[in-house]
């Protein structure tokens, strides 16, 4: 619980404030790791001076020993402790403050009558003596001591030295992020033509102005889409709502002139063609904004076979014989939307036939759908599938569609994992082809 309540308090703070205390806390590290480098080489550089002392005084009595006899040890006063023993580890000779005190046999650390010493034992030449010098280490405490009251005195200023300079280097680096967001808050629904002013200096800031204006392109692009989207089902919407209205009028005012079942006949077509417009609305916005990830096996070939049922009776010739067993990942009420939609596109605009076929290769599953009529001209066979897009040639939509029946199964297909493409049939005419993910056994 205190982790999380410390994360959230420094979640709490400005960047600024974060930097500055990241910044001192991190120099307060370094100088403690210092105090106790600094502590430890004091320490290791007196030891290795004893040691080096001990072992220099141990050849010098050596050498004189051998030259000069025991009296050189024994008329030894200096600092270190001296002993001279036999081989039977008895004592031939000591030196002034050694009498009393037992001399460890052994070169390295001792601890003798409860101080420090660093012993050298050494041979004498030709002889069976040994000649031992300890050395006492040297109390460094105080110099030490005076080291780390020093660092520490030192610290609290060198802090918050660190700290202001993080947060004035952190405000400087800060500011345009602050004029982005000003800039950013700045533009309305109105504005999506702005931009940010990027910066010349190649770093992250610029990096984020760069994202930002990409957003903006895409904000715009989508609120343009938008609006030719209401205008579009506006348009759409306008003509049968006209229609209804203009029928009414003359109900109204001109009863005799209706024929009879005309109105019943006119109203009727007028609201289905309502109906199919909206129910086709209502299918594209679930489809960008359900989200609906959900998949499950599907026979594509029956699927199709079963949406065929439908077209026989259209008095085309309908040639399904490439219609192979074929698996596929999706969704059913979707994948069969898609089918229905593609197949109604290719008897409107066929002159005689459609060849139907699915199958799966390696490139995974497929179901194409061809037709024998005037073709997709190639500048128009990526917009074919917006919303409500008119062809200036033989496959403009007639008055029985909706205009939305290549957008949804572009967007169902998308959504699906999938892709749809349309290109020139074999022998003239267009051929749509959409790609599925075929359905893993495992």
């Amino acid at each position: 619980m205190t982790r999380r309540g410390g994360t959230g308090l420094l979640r709490g703070l400005s960047v600024r404030a974060r930097s500055a205390i990241a910044s001192a806390l991190a120099i307060a590290v370094v100088l403690g790791v210092v105090i106790v480098g600094f502590s430890w080489v004091l320490r290791w550089n007196a030891d290795g001076q004893t040691r080096e002392l001990a072992e220099t005084t141990a050849e010098v009595l050596v050498d004189r020993v051998a030259v000069d006899g025991l009296a050189v040890v024994t008329e030894y006063d200096g600092e270190a402790l001296v002993q001279v023993v036999d081989a039977a580890n008895r004592i031939a000779a000591v030196g002034s403050g050694a009498a009393n005190l037992t001399v460890p046999a052994a070169s390295g650390p001792a601890t003798i009558d409860g101080t420090r010493y660093y012993v050298a034992d050494q041979r004498v030449p030709g002889t069976e003596l040994q000649v031992r010098v300890a050395r006492a280490y040297d109390d460094d405490s105080e110099a030490r001591e005076t080291a780390r009251t020093v660092l520490v005195a030192v610290a609290p200023t060198l802090l918050v030295l660190v700290a202001v300079l993080a947060w004035l280097s952190t405000s400087r680096a800060l500011r345009p992020v602050g004029d982005i967001r000003r800039e950013v808050e700045a533009i309305g629904a109105s504005d999506l033509h702005r931009r940010i002013e990027v910066p010349p200096t190649r770093d992250e800031i610029a990096d984020l102005a760069t994202t930002m204006n990409s957003l903006l392109d895409r904000l715009q692009t989508g609120s343009q889409a938008q609006r030719r989207f209401v205008a579009d089902a506006s348009h759409e919407l306008r003509s049968p709502l006209a229609t209804l209205r203009q029928y009414a009028e003359l109900a109204s005012t001109h009863p005799e002139d209706l024929a009879p079942g005309e109105l019943a006949e006119v109203v009727d077509a007028a609201s289905l063609r309502l109906q199919t417009l909206v129910d086709d609305l209502l299918v594209l916005a679930t489809v960008a904004e359900s989200g609906d990830r959900r998949r499950e096996e599907i026979d594509l070939d029956d699927l199709v076979l079963t949406e065929l049922v439908a077209f026989r009776s259209a008095g085309v010739t309908i040639d399904a014989a490439s219609v192979r067993p074929t698996k596929v990942a999706g969704q059913e009420r979707r994948l069969a939307m898609v089918v229905r939609n593609l197949l109604a596109n290719a008897m409107r605009h066929t002159t005689s036939r459609v060849r139907v076929a699915t199958g799966s290769d390696d490139a995974g599953a497929f179901l194409v759908v061809a037709d024998d009529g005037p073709g997709v001209p190639a500048p128009d066979r990526e917009r074919i599938f917006d919303r409500f897009v008119r062809l200036d040639d033989g496959r403009a939509r007639d008055e029985g569609g909706s205009g939305l029946g290549l957008a949804i199964v572009a967007a169902v297909v998308g959504e699906g994992g999938g892709t749809v493409v349309v290109d020139e049939a074999p022998g003239g005419g267009a051929r749509f082809t959409v790609r599925l993910p075929a359905w893993d056994e495992d």
